[in-house]
């Protein structure tokens, strides 16, 4: 299974570009990289435009739709995933956990997509394992207009875990989400420990 890191994102209520976040000098987006190649095999970056980010080795996929959000990574990661399983992992989830990748794709089966749902019923397509089925139906999604992966998983066979169903992980951790510099201070905290 690849790991494609989406950092094309606009920032726009972070204020600053979230793919060059740092913590203790190190970019977190490269820190995620490394951590999920370890456990998963190949990662690599999505990125709207080629040279913005320092993928440091990392293959670079570049949008093939500028300004259509996401869906751009799960395009050029199936595609240069060449018919095998990828991660999709937003670049503002520094906690994420490798083994919840795994017990993912542990689980997706016969099934195009296995996604985590919350238990307000939010579905986590930014932290979900696609299969090779969903190439078509994201170039259908994106031509069609669509931004939101949800396009997507409504369109394949998608196996929804449910939170109660991943008892062994901390989903508040593994799926915290830096939007705004508030979410980061809270993260900076909880990693110094204050």
């Amino acid at each position: 299974m690849i790991t494609v890191i989406l950092t094309g994102g606009k920032s726009a209520r972070m204020g600053r570009d979230k793919a060059l976040l740092k913590l203790n000098g190190e970019n977190l987006s490269l820190t995620l990289a490394d951590r999920f190649s370890k456990s998963l095999g190949p990662a690599a970056f999505s990125v709207d435009a080629a040279g913005r980010f320092p993928c440091r080795g990392y293959p670079e996929l570049v949008d093939r739709f500028p300004g259509r959000g996401p869906m751009n990574g799960l395009i050029s990661g199936l595609e240069y995933a060449g018919g095998g399983h990828i991660l999709l992992l937003a670049t503002d989830m520094p906690c994420a956990d490798p083994a919840l990748a795994l017990e993912l794709e542990s689980r997706l089966g016969g099934h195009d997509v296995c996604a985590i749902r919350r238990a307000g019923g939010r579905i986590e397509p930014l932290f979900a394992v696609y299969g090779p089925r969903c190439l078509p139906a994201a170039l259908e999604c994106i031509g069609a207009g669509y931004r939101s992966l949800l396009a997507v998983l409504d369109r394949r066979d998608t196996l929804f875990i449910e939170e109660n169903e991943l008892g062994g992980f901390d989903l508040d951790a593994a799926l915290f989400n830096m939007n705004t510099p508030e979410n980061y201070e809270t993260y900076l905290r909880r990693r110094s420990g204050n």
